[in-house]
């Protein structure tokens, strides 16, 4: 499983508590993918769903690189496309959900919809999560 960026971890401080998050890079969905495919060779998102579900499962992400959590961030071009995922996530996972995807929409490059100012939104502002309350990187 290859991310499209590289891993990287995060250290926060809260209530004078170091805790640290680790991600295994991001996922830039520009919806150059489909959302799922009856073609086995094909990338899909559900076939990257399954693939970060079983490093998951299997505690790759400890035994491999000796962190205790895993976050995979999802950005994608549309609240559409986000909200597609976020349902095939749901059904894949039975109604759970999962806390270790996070979501959240930036507009492509050749959109009409004018990006965020520069400001740090993507680490300030909450990720969606599946089943779970929205995840702050900073509280």
């Amino acid at each position: 499983m290859t991310a499209d960026a590289r891993p990287f971890g995060l250290e926060r401080t809260i209530d004078g508590k170091r805790t640290f998050l680790f991600f295994p890079g991001i996922e830039a969905d520009c919806a150059a993918e489909p959302i799922e495919t009856s073609d086995f060779e094909r990338s899909s998102i559900n076939k990257k769903f399954a693939a970060y579900i079983a490093i998951a499962e299997q505690g790759v992400y400890r035994s491999h690189f000796g962190f205790p959590n895993f976050f995979v961030p999802i950005i994608t071009t549309t609240p559409v496309r986000m909200q597609s995922m976020m349902r095939l996530l749901e059904r894949i996972t039975e109604g759970r959900g999962s806390k270790m995807f996070l979501f959240k929409t930036f507009p492509a490059l050749t959109s009409f919809e004018k990006p965020p100012k520069p400001g740090g939104h993507v680490l300030t502002e909450p990720w969606q999560r599946v089943g779970f309350e929205p995840f702050s990187l900073t509280k």
